[in-house]
Formats: structure tokens, sequence, C-alpha cells
């Protein structure tokens, strides 16, 4: 997103690392707005720093690896479990991650920004998964990596289990 707002909008609109934890995990246009908020940002950019951003986002996603331990993971996941993600990316981003890091086989829903929930904070994307997937909120696990997902998680019902980013995850909190 930075690059997006310095290239249309200037320097001024790029969030600083003090400011991170206002814009983290949420939606694009979220943060936008935030910046319209705190710092004048045009609305009238809005579309084309979004369109910017999904270009650099899918140059830098041709770049990701296979992880080979969230593969396993995922896989023995799979043989007892449903799997599903719930992201504030849109649809298209999060597809071409799950393909590269070589799990998107083994996901069983993905609930996306873009799929027409409210997004987080809110809670209704996970309601939505554990009601597809008939999991009783008490029997179900969520892992979080933002203090927007963490509470949406939590809001939830389910248990959450906090981690500072996804390879966090091993069999250890399983």
């Amino acid at each position: 997103l930075n690059q997006a707002l310095a290239e249309i909008a200037g320097e001024n609109y790029v969030i600083s690392n003090e400011e991170r934890h206002l814009y983290e995990g949420r939606p694009t246009k979220n943060k936008l707005q935030i910046l319209t908020d705190n710092k004048k940002l045009d609305r009238h950019l809005y579309e084309r720093i979004f369109d910017l951003k999904q270009i650099y986002t899918k140059e830098k996603l041709q770049h990701l690896q296979r992880n080979d331990r969230l593969v396993e993971l995922f896989t023995t996941l799979h043989e007892n479990n449903s799997i599903a993600v719930v992201t504030n990316c849109v649809r298209e981003t999060a597809e071409i991650m799950l393909e590269k890091i070589g799990v998107k086989h083994l996901v069983h829903l993905l609930v996306c920004a873009s799929d027409g929930f409210r997004q987080k904070p809110e809670s209704d994307m996970y309601k939505y998964v554990m009601e597809k997937l008939g999991y009783v909120r008490a029997r179900t696990i969520i892992f979080e990596d933002s203090d927007i997902g963490w509470s949406a998680a939590h809001f939830s019902g389910a248990n959450v289990i906090r981690v500072s980013n996804p390879t966090d995850i091993d069999d250890r909190l399983i």
C-alpha cells in the first residue's frame, strides 16, 4: 500500500512504522478511510491507489515460495478436520497466496473481504465459516495474527490462539 500511496498521493500519506498499528489487519479501503480521516487523503484517489496496490501485491506474490512446513501441517490437519481461511484480502490475492505456499488444495473454505461480509474486526466471516462447516464454536480453533483479526475471532465465540504471523503455527499448537 505504501508504494501506491507514495506514487499517487505523495510521501506525506505513507504509513510510518509508528502508525502501522492503526492499519494492521484492516482491508485496504478501511485503511484509505483512516488516511482520509487522519491526513485528509482525497477520496477521489481511492480507486487508483487500490488498483495500483493490487498490481504491486501481485508482483510481490510472484516471489512467494512453497512452504513445506505449512503444507505438512495443513496435510496433517486436513486428515481429521476442515480447514478454513478467513482474510481481509481480496479473493484473488488470497487464492494466489494459498496456491504459492502450496496449501490451496487443503483448504475446505476460503472467506475473503471481497465476499460481501462485514469485515474484521466484525466476526461475521468467522461465524459464517462455523455455520457453513457445521462447527460448534466451543470446538473451533482460530489462529490469528493481527489485533483486528483477534478481536473478530474472539467475538465469534471460538477459541483463539494468537500468533505473530502464520509461520508461527506448528504441531505444538494443534
